[in-house]
């Protein structure tokens, strides 16, 4: 009887093993246990252990599954953010007209900590999250990273010492995003929401790692499931506005930050949006409206057909060479939107910031300028302003430096059969000549990891902006292009998700000496071609162009 018995214990473990399934995921990783749940787009997968892992289809190559057929029905499992949402309570209330309204409760806070947790537990969470909440309030990237990335510790031995610790996966995956390396992020905050399949606030923050990642149809999904489960979770609407604008899907925007402003009216970031959202929406008042659409380009103006296609055809160009000189090329679900007005007072009396030749709103995803007397002038907007545009597709909150010096180096180029030829911006290469002659302009050391504000200190700005041109003409052109690789480098890391003082560690610290010497001698020696003497007098004259 007992040899029946363990024979008999054996076969259960035997079919146990047998009927394990297995996740074979695109980079070659295997997950082995029972899939749970199973929905459009993502699959969940309980471990030997009983962990519960939630893994996206796009991850995954194949699914090996047991041809055995379970004996009991399997442990509840996690929602995924494809199930319909477990419905909040509701009650019936009594409005002053008399009629019965059903009113849905607001969801739990599921950041608020059991009563029951132990001391030792609580006390490491609450280290990590003052740590987490220290590092987003930071304003040095430096010092933000250094902050989130000594959070990781107390909080994952807080997740260790409590299972089921949903809140300490959430803030580690905040830190982890924070210290630049978004792949521990999202894995941390699928494993919060494995564990609360209506963590509502997780959601947002994996369909903001999926919106950098420009996986836009998962971050859709995450966006609006969140919102299924808590429709008045303020940040949840204001980041899906935030969305939308980069795809122009600005009704839905409008939606969002109206109704968050109706549950927080001091939300400034909400008004500030909102602001350049109706502008948007807002269609200027020409006469007569020519469109033109291209391979990436959707171009508005009052002038006409013809000159339309050739903004569009010139941009065009310029977008060819940022793929090629970046080796960046990726496809788009959205073209990017080009309005061109037809003179300055035109542009100017439609809003448009009135000391400016042209700008691109990183908000709205849009390009804004108007026609200039000389075709020349129109061009160096285009490119620069379009530089922007370009960029802001891959790095959101680039480096002033990287971002303005490349504006005006391709706002200044000329492009012949496809090839970029460099020349001296006429507007920059005086300013940058004699603030090196009284010893005026910044080390390349502070230069390289100045944020917003500081590159726009109003005493210093004139002379930061040509020193970042300057800059990033010497990198293009010196010694036949000698440094061209630092600047790939540069832009790679970037992408990778590095902060901008790690990659000036990484590609300019250990050679700036060298750098700066050669950068001071080659800038000074270089002259103007009378042709870009032309264009400084127009300048002169008041254009507005190169502002």
């Amino acid at each position: 009887m007992r040899s029946i018995q363990i024979t008999g214990l054996l076969v259960a473990l035997l079919a146990a093993i047998a009927a394990a399934d297995t996740v074979v995921k695109k980079d070659g990783s295997r997950i082995e246990g029972k899939i749970v749940e199973r929905k459009d787009g993502f699959v969940v997968v309980e471990t030997a252990d009983g962990a519960r892992k939630l893994v996206l289809s796009s991850e995954i190559e194949e699914i090996l599954e047991s041809p055995l057929e379970a004996t009991e029905d399997p442990a509840p499992a996690p929602t995924t953010p494809d199930a319909t949402p477990d419905a909040a309570p509701e009650e019936e209330v009594k409005s002053d007209a008399g009629r019965t309204e059903v009113v849905r409760a607001p969801p739990p806070d599921l950041l608020a900590l059991p009563e029951d947790i132990s001391v030792s537990a609580r006390k490491l969470y609450e280290k990590g999250a003052a740590l987490v909440k220290s590092a987003q309030d930071a304003k040095r990237p430096g010092e933000r990273a250094s902050l989130a990335s000594q959070a990781i510790s107390p909080l994952t031995q807080a997740y260790r010492k409590v299972r089921g610790f949903h809140q300490a996966y959430y803030q580690l995956g905040i830190a982890h995003q924070i210290a630049g390396d978004d792949d521990k992020g999202r894995k941390a905050l699928r494993d919060a929401l494995a564990l609360q399949p209506n963590f509502y606030q997780a959601m947002v923050e994996i369909a903001d790692i999926l919106n950098r990642d420009k996986e836009f149809d998962e971050a859709r999904r995450f966006y609006d499931r969140a919102l299924e489960v808590a429709p008045d979770y303020v940040l949840g609407l204001t980041s899906r506005a935030l969305f939308c604008t980069r795809l122009r899907q600005m009704e839905q925007a409008k939606a969002d930050l109206d109704r968050a402003l109706e549950l927080e009216p001091d939300n400034e970031m909400a008004k500030g949006l909102l602001e350049q959202v109706k502008k948007d929406l807002e269609a200027p008042a020409w006469e007569n409206v020519y469109r033109y659409e291209s391979e990436h380009y959707e171009v508005e103006t009052s002038v006409s057909d013809e000159f339309a296609r050739q903004v569009a055809d010139t941009a065009e160009s310029a977008y060819e060479l940022y793929d090629l000189l970046f080796d960046a090329a990726e496809s788009r679900q959205n073209k990017f939107a080009i309005i061109c007005y037809d003179s300055q007072k035109q542009y100017v009396e439609a809003g448009s910031p009135p000391n400016t030749g042209g700008y691109y709103s990183p908000l709205i995803k849009k390009l804004v300028l108007f026609r200039y007397e000389h075709w020349e002038d129109t061009l160096n907007v285009i490119n620069h302003e379009g530089f922007h545009q370009y960029l802001d597709m891959y790095l959101q909150g680039a480096p002033q430096w990287f971002n303005e010096g490349h504006g005006d180096f391709f706002g200044f180029a000329t492009y012949e059969r496809g090839r970029l030829m460099p020349r001296p911006n006429a507007w920059r290469l005086k300013a940058i000549q004699t603030a090196l002659k009284s010893n005026r302009e910044q080390p390349l050391s502070r230069l390289l990891v100045m944020s917003h504000q500081q590159m726009y200190n109003p005493r210093t700005i004139g002379t930061n902006y040509a020193q970042a041109w300057s800059f990033v003409f010497f990198l293009w052109t010196y010694n036949g292009g000698a440094y061209r690789p630092l600047l790939s480098k540069y832009f790679k890391l970037l992408r990778k998700g590095a902060d901008i003082e790690q990659v000036y560690d990484a590609v300019f610290k250990g050679r700036i000496d060298q750098l700066e010497s050669q950068w001071k001698t080659y800038t000074r020696a270089l002259k103007l071609s009378q042709e870009d003497i032309e264009l400084l007098k127009r300048k002169k004259k008041g254009t507005g162009i190169g502002e």
